[in-house]
């Protein structure tokens, strides 16, 4: 049965009732904030489990399975994991094994994989407790897997926070097969992870005007490296960053509310697209015609 909230608050739910949307009525969440800005309207309605006709849960990777026992093993909380002793997922036996455990609702791994999740979560916890900026995230009031539901205007709104810290601290678990360095990280969270930091925040601050948490004083990711040496690194968006990030929530928020009003959900629109050259392809065409004009 599906689980129903009613009222603004700060609740502990499983992930799989806080992905089917709880809310009193369709609700926005920063994944499809995401996808107004980066895809279309059409592209949320098919992927809203309350809005979609043919609503079909995304697939499932390896590495998206990776990811979330990396969180549970971290935060203490999560999809509970059913270890698989085998060498490969080949054998009738296995395969068994996954179905059942994924029928149940669980993360099926390989023991072999698990040992590997455990040694990546056990390094990027060590290096947390070195950092300051992590203490909070310590902290024995701290909890994990936080689901936030608030009010604006008329719409609602959801988040679930990887970890909320007494003094109204934030962390978001970000795990990557590539690079967490400075150089590469800072353009993936200005891309991909700013809005997630104004829109959680602003609930926040809903929220903690009717009492029901701390008001917001930090957002910080945690990004963190899957293959050895499982190096880390902590970020903050810092204000010309959270300005910018802020104009795309509104933007999407109203795109959403109107869509919600008239239900109606268009994708790319019915106009021509006209694409010109951009400035470095002029550039290297204007090279390569010098150089053939050299050798000829």
């Amino acid at each position: 049965m599906a689980v129903r909230l009613t009222e603004p608050g700060v609740y502990s739910l499983r992930a799989a009732d806080y992905h089917a949307d709880p809310a009193p009525e369709p609700s926005l969440s920063n994944s499809l904030i995401k996808m107004l800005l980066q895809k279309s309207p059409r592209h949320v309605q098919y992927a809203h489990p309350r809005l979609s006709p043919n609503f079909k849960p995304k697939k499932v990777t390896d590495a998206m399975e990776d990811g979330s026992i990396l969180h549970s093993l971290i935060l203490g909380t999560g999809v509970p994991i059913t270890e698989v002793s085998a060498d490969n997922w080949t054998s009738q036996r296995a395969k068994a094994a996954r179905a059942e455990a994924r029928a149940a609702g669980r993360i099926p791994v390989l023991s072999r994989r698990l040992a590997e999740l455990h040694e990546c979560a056990d390094a990027a916890v060590e290096q947390m407790m070195e950092i300051e900026a992590c203490e909070p995230f310590f902290d024995p009031d701290a909890r994990s897997e936080v689901t936030l539901l608030w009010q604006l205007g008329p719409l609602w709104c959801r988040a679930m926070a990887d970890r909320l810290a007494p003094g109204g601290v934030f962390f978001d678990i970000k795990t990557t097969s590539t690079s967490v360095a400075p150089a590469d990280f800072s353009r993936t969270l200005e891309r991909e992870h700013a809005t997630q930091d104004v829109f959680y925040r602003s609930g926040g601050n809903i929220l903690a005007e009717l009492g029901l948490m701390e008001a917001p004083t930090a957002f910080r990711f945690v990004a963190i490296e899957t293959y050895e040496p499982f190096c880390i690194a902590v970020y903050e968006a810092q204000q010309t960053l959270i300005e910018a990030a802020t104009t795309d929530v509104h933007r999407a928020t109203a795109t959403w509310a109107r869509c919600l009003l008239n239900n109606d959900w268009p994708g790319y629109g019915k106009e021509i697209n006209r694409v010109e050259a951009s400035v470095g392809r002029m550039i290297r065409a204007e090279e390569a015609k010098l150089d053939w004009k050299m050798a000829a």
